[in-house]
């Protein structure tokens, strides 16, 4: 079953940035079954979603929220730099 709650993206690529949490797309607040990730770059890309859920009952002694994290990487491929070589 889709998950249809509330969550929240961020999503960068390899060599945007060196620093921690510096990203092409910062945390962005969806709702629903599906969001969409704008990718205006080739490169190796890093997409994470979150959703967190308070502690009920007794776990409030042990913990306020519990969050549950996805990621996903994946490759945009660019074109060559240098023209492929006529043989092996």
């Amino acid at each position: 079953m889709p998950y249809l709650g509330k969550g929240a993206w961020d999503g960068t690529y390899n060599g945007f940035s060196t620093e921690s949490e510096d990203n092409v797309h910062p945390k962005t607040q969806v709702s629903g079954d599906t969001f969409r990730v704008p990718l205006p770059n080739p490169g190796r890309w890093f997409v994470r979603y979150s959703i967190e859920i308070e502690a009920e009952g007794k776990d409030r002694e042990q913990y306020s929220h519990v969050k549950h994290t996805s990621t996903l990487v994946f490759q945009i491929s660019n074109e060559r730099k240098k023209p492929g070589a006529g043989s092996h």
